[in-house]
């Protein structure tokens, strides 16, 4: 493509697989007509595979492994509620569903501390 340049990335035999290990305690509270649930995570992805330029006057990068894990940990609430049932529209379905997550804390063990959130 006219304009742009090409960078070149060069595999590696030498890789290991990126490996990720998660941790999660949750609870719900039901009632007829709702739902509530959150669970409190822990993830740790190991051997992260990134590129590493050669250089800024090369245009090539190699991929390799991150030498350090990345450890997230969060929360994960869901909520969810029958909306037909408590308007009272009878002989209709009318559901509502909200769910997200927060993390506390994203930590790249072999990034300089400034790059992390705790």
């Amino acid at each position: 493509v006219r304009g742009q340049l090409r960078g070149r990335t060069f595999g590696n035999p030498n890789l290991k697989p990126e490996t990720s290990r998660q941790i999660e305690v949750g609870a719900a509270l039901q009632q007829p007509g709702w739902r509530v649930d959150a669970a409190l995570f822990q993830n740790t992805i190991s051997d992260r595979i990134i590129t590493v330029s050669r250089g800024a006057t090369t245009n090539t990068s190699d991929y390799a492994n991150n030498a350090a894990d990345i450890v997230a940990r969060g929360l994960e609430m869901q909520a969810d509620m029958d909306l037909a049932r408590a308007l009272n529209l009878t002989g209709h379905q009318l559901k509502a569903w909200a769910g997200g997550y927060y993390h506390f804390s994203m930590r790249d063990k072999g990034s300089p501390a400034s790059a992390n959130t705790d």
